[in-house]
């Protein structure tokens, strides 16, 4: 397993996290390719905005500048507020999110054009693609424009993007830490599954059902059962392959044969203190194994 911080920032990270689908980056293509992917995952209706999401931006705001009382479900998924005093809150949402608050009018027009400066500072080319320009207030104020306000950024709420390997198992455990995370990870629809992991260390049945595993398994009931996985393991591979190179199956559908300990790959996307929440539950004693070391290489990672 691995756990490796993301250092692409704006544009290279919407195509980080797009390309992971594949279980590529954004550096294995040119600039203009990467452009070009954003455009296509815009095309659609709906837009296939997952990408976008990896790319916040957090300003300190006046509470009016954002139309609270208009705002609906779609428009608040994924925003974070943080409330100040005398009135100010720290505003932190997706790129995306930002944009479909510009688009629905549910940004005051008084700082419209700063966020959107903000945006464009921070992704030119995913501004340029979403045409954030036409969302500027120029024709909202009966007197003609004027920039009122400038919304200034606040980096209270630290975001980090992780790119992490692990068994799909266990990927499904960190995924239970839904509220807060982006996750874009890396699609058996797609690439041809060629890892799989062994379990770090087999323990026997627990005494309480409650737990999901007991005291460590000895050494004869550990090689045995090392080696009967080693043999699902080959022929579940045997199995995959045949189906998908000897018959033709689609991928997709051949990965039906493959273990849960399959590895993966997954860009994932997070608040600083989102991160302490899931290192807080996954460090503990009775958290599986394979997950606790995990944790500890992701804490590793975030203390750079």
């Amino acid at each position: 397993m691995k756990a490796q911080i993301v250092t692409e920032r704006g544009d290279a990270l919407i195509a980080t996290a797009a390309r992971a689908s594949f279980n590529r980056r954004s550096d294995q293509y040119t600039d203009e390719q990467n452009e070009g992917l954003q455009r296509y995952l815009v095309r659609p209706t709906p837009q296939h905005f997952a990408p976008f999401c990896h790319v916040r931006l957090t300003l300190r705001l006046d509470h009016w500048m954002i139309i609270y009382k208009k705002l609906d479900a779609y428009n608040k998924t994924g925003m974070i507020e943080v409330r100040q005093s005398d009135g100010v809150v720290d505003v932190s949402h997706s790129l995306y999110g930002w944009y479909i608050l510009l688009r629905d009018k549910k940004v005051h027009f008084s700082i419209a054009d700063s966020v959107i400066d903000h945006l464009q500072a921070i992704a030119p080319v995913a501004a340029k693609v979403l045409d954030l320009d036409k969302y500027r207030a120029r024709d909202m104020h009966k007197d003609g424009y004027v920039q009122v306000h400038q919304a200034p950024l606040s980096y209270e709420t630290d975001f980090v993007t992780l790119r992490v390997e692990l068994p799909i198992a266990i990927a499904r455990q960190i995924m239970k830490s839904v509220v807060g995370y982006m996750y874009s990870e890396a699609s058996g629809r797609y690439i041809v599954y060629s890892k799989i992991h062994m379990p770090t260390e087999l323990h026997g049945k627990p005494d309480n059902k409650k737990q999901g595993s007991g005291k460590p398994l000895g050494f004869i009931r550990n090689a045995i059962a090392r080696a009967v996985i080693k043999a699902s393991y080959a022929v579940s591979k045997l199995a995959y392959n045949f189906l998908h190179r000897v018959i033709g199956v689609a991928v997709e559908e051949s990965r039906c044969v493959m273990p849960l300990y399959t590895g993966t790959v997954f860009v994932v996307t997070a608040a600083r203190q989102d991160w302490d929440r899931l290192l807080q539950l996954r460090t503990a004693g009775d958290a599986q194994t394979d997950i606790q070391v995990l944790a500890g290489l992701i804490a590793e990672e975030l203390e750079k």
